[in-house]
């Protein structure tokens, strides 16, 4: 069982009993700022604080995810304090020294500097080896290759690397619907320039991607449909409702940054969290929120008005689907 430690920039790795129960006698830290590492991608060495001196002031590790390989496999860590997504090769539970290998810093790239990388997720398609974060510092999301014999995202030394593709969840169109109906071409003015506020344009980077301050809004949480269409991030937009954007995907799995971001207010403030439920070949998933700063969890539905669940969820951070018999 592997955790993040936030505040410390730290992992643990606990492991587990025959019967199930964790074993606090096969228990393993790991700290990602004990010692000078070079990124990957551009051998420059990590320091701190970053380029947002009030954020990243040391590693912060915001979740661990784990990736397969074909010969080995490989877990992934966002650090927001550090401006990487650390790939650490999984040596498996045996091994006499733990079951982690060292640190590589890679999914680093000139254009995501000081954006905070929070969470990831896979595409679901194995064979599309495709990694996806957002950035909660600057409101983008960027995906990566992965490398397919050790599921760690492909660094520049590589002969198969390809800089990421990168899209502002922000850039885009209010919307009752992520998948289908209102186009770029159809939608009012009004629509279009509903989150034009929050873009950075007289600071555009090299990609041609505007940023957002993190003192305007932030994004928390990243969710991928079953069928691998649309990468969806939740935005927690400071004295305002939060919004969720649906981001297309090509074939390839790349980022559709010829399509506009699909946005979608909902009621309460700051969505922490949301999980895709249902759904199928004819459904489109539904997605539920929860609101931490208003107690309350949401449901919305394609083309559809938002459904407060309940509004007596007490400063809800996480959601989770159960599945049924």
């Amino acid at each position: 069982v592997l955790a993040a430690n936030y505040l410390c920039g730290s992992l643990v790795v606990v492991g587990r009993r025959a019967d199930g129960g964790l074993n606090p006698n096969r228990t393993h830290y790991y700290r990602l700022d004990g010692k000078p590492v070079k990124r990957a991608d551009d051998n420059s060495q990590i320091t701190y604080p970053g380029p947002n001196a009030n954020r990243q002031d040391r590693a912060h590790a915001h979740m661990v995810l784990y990736s397969r390989g074909t010969e080995s496999d490989s877990i992934l860590v966002p650090d927001l304090g550090s401006d990487c997504v650390w790939s650490i090769p999984y040596k498996g539970a045996d091994s006499g020294d733990g079951p982690l290998g060292t640190p590589i810093a890679t999914g680093c790239d000139p254009v995501l500097a000081g954006g905070g990388p929070r969470h990831a997720v896979l595409h679901p398609d194995p064979s599309v080896r495709k990694v996806y974060v957002n950035y909660e510092l600057t409101s983008l999301v960027a995906c990566f290759d992965i490398d397919e014999k050790t599921g760690a995202i492909v660094s520049s030394s590589d002969a198969s690397y390809a800089r990421p593709t990168v899209c502002n969840v922000l850039t885009g169109i209010r919307s009752d619907s992520f998948f289908r109906g209102v186009s770029a071409e159809s939608a009012s003015e009004d629509c279009k320039k509903m989150y034009e506020r929050f873009l950075q344009r007289d600071d555009l980077k090299e990609s041609g991607v505007p940023t957002c301050s993190d003192e305007k809004t932030s994004t928390a949480a990243i969710r991928i449909t079953p069928d691998g269409s649309h990468v969806l991030v939740s935005s927690r937009i400071v004295d305002g409702e939060g919004a969720i954007s649906a981001l297309s995907l090509q074939k390839n799995g790349d980022l559709n940054q010829q399509i506009p971001a699909k946005i979608r207010g909902m009621i309460g403030k700051t969505p922490r969290d949301f999980v895709l439920a249902g759904g199928g070949e004819q459904i489109d998933p539904a997605v539920i929120s929860a609101a931490q700063d208003t107690d309350e969890i949401v449901v919305l539905r394609e083309g559809e008005e938002p459904v407060l669940l309940t509004k007596n969820a007490p400063t809800p951070v996480c959601l989770c689907v159960v599945p049924t018999s």
